[in-house]
C-alpha cells in the first residue's frame, strides 16, 4: 500500500464547532505560521497532548477508545 493510502487510513474526519472569536484567532495564527487552519489545529492539539503526557504520563491506547 502506498504512503498516502497508509496516512489516510490512519486519520479520522472530525467536525467541530468554534466560537467565532476563537476561529478568527486560529485563522490569524495559521496565516502567521504559514499553515492551513487544519494544520494549525492539529499542531495545537498535538502540543496539548504532549504537555499533558509530559505532566501525567503517556496516554495508553485503551484510554483513547470512545466510550
Amino acid at each position: 500500500m502506498g504512503r498516502k493510502k497508509e496516512e489516510k487510513k490512519n486519520k479520522i474526519k472530525y467536525t467541530m464547532r468554534l466560537e467565532k472569536e476563537v476561529y478568527e484567532k486560529l485563522r490569524k495564527l495559521a496565516r502567521e505560521e504559514r499553515r492551513s487552519m487544519n494544520q494549525e489545529v492539529i499542531y495545537i492539539m498535538k502540543a496539548c497532548v504532549r504537555r499533558y503526557e509530559k505532566k501525567k504520563g503517556e496516554i495508553r491506547e485503551e484510554e483513547q477508545k470512545e466510550r
